[in-house]
């Protein structure tokens, strides 16, 4: 089995995961000579059935435009700000690497869900996590989707995708 690596958006160099309209805290640190400790875990509080369902109405809709041929990616889902920081260009070509990685999606099953206002190296708000569990052709990865509500919907600000087996990685 391949392996796909990386931790929830602190791999922004690894070309199988997407941190979208994402700041680093460490680019304030690097002008004081402080160091900023790498998050292992994200902690936060369960969602209620309303912001599960919305959230995962959003989530859904992602992945069906990411399994349509028609080159549908999904990038009308994405935040303003994630659009601001990936292009439509970007987003198909990590769409395509990791459906050529992968394989076609067979079929994702709910892994998590949490509301969070403390994700490492992201900008200040408050985010929805939603893990799956998915099995795609050729491997099964875990796949995590970054979500904030913009204007009433929610809409997705970052995306990542890894092996269920990979190990974490800490700076």
């Amino acid at each position: 089995m391949k392996a796909f690596a990386c931790l929830l958006i602190l791999c922004l160099s690894s070309p199988v995961s997407v941190a979208l309209a994402q700041t680093s805290p460490a680019e304030g640190a690097a002008n004081t000579g402080a160091s900023v400790p790498a998050k292992t875990s994200i902690q936060g509080q369960p969602l209620s059935p309303q912001t599960l369902s919305a959230a995962l109405k959003t989530v859904n809709a992602l992945l069906v435009e990411m399994k349509s041929k028609d080159h549908a990616s999904g990038y009308g889902l994405l935040s303003p700000e994630a659009q601001k920081s990936e292009t439509d260009s970007q987003w198909q070509q990590m769409i395509t690497q990791m459906q050529d990685l992968a394989g076609a999606r067979q079929r994702s099953t709910f892994r998590f869900g949490l509301l969070t206002d403390d994700l490492p190296q992201a900008q200040p708000g408050e985010y929805v996590v939603i893990g799956l569990n998915s099995v795609f052709e050729k491997e099964r990865l875990v796949e995590t989707f970054i979500l904030t509500e913009v204007k009433g919907r929610y809409m997705v600000s970052g995306y990542h995708f890894q092996s269920p087996d990979a190990p974490a990685q800490t700076d």
